[in-house]
């Protein structure tokens, strides 16, 4: 049975994945010309100056919808990356938290991992729970 951690894992990778298809299918959309409006000096069809000021600045021609597209494709790839890092990131950071919960062999778990910290802390941390979570944190932390 899948954990919690990986249900929630999965999920977010799914939207993830929805973004880069949805960005390839507005950029197909854009070289098959379905969003040119001859029309009109605009760079695309329902772009309404009064609500895309920015956008509305831009030629009606090929060329700038495809920077306008392409710039966009990027945004999104740059942003996945970003995004699927933290993820993977936290997810790992859940697993050893729950690994360390359970009573996994630590020495598998965070090799030759060390830290300080003061008994003061340690006692405002209150449960157990919160101190599984700063150590995983503290190895993340190190390994970033």
């Amino acid at each position: 049975m899948a954990s919690k951690a990986y249900h929630s894992f999965k999920q977010k990778m799914g939207y993830f994945d929805d973004d880069i298809e949805l960005i390839d299918v507005i950029r197909a959309a854009v070289a098959n010309g379905d969003l040119t409006d001859p029309a009109t000096n605009r760079l695309m069809r329902h772009v309404d100056p009064a609500r895309h000021t920015h956008i509305s600045r831009r030629r009606n021609s090929d060329g700038a919808r495809q920077n306008t597209i392409n710039h966009l494709r990027q945004s999104v790839y740059s942003s996945y990356l970003k995004d699927m890092y933290e993820e993977v990131t936290e997810y790992l950071r859940r697993i050893l938290e729950q690994a360390s919960r359970k009573g996994l062999s630590a020495g598998r778990v965070v090799g030759e991992h060390s830290f300080k910290m003061d008994a003061k802390a340690i006692l405002e941390l209150g449960s157990w729970d919160n101190v599984c979570k700063t150590l995983a944190e503290s190895i993340f932390q190190n390994l970033e």
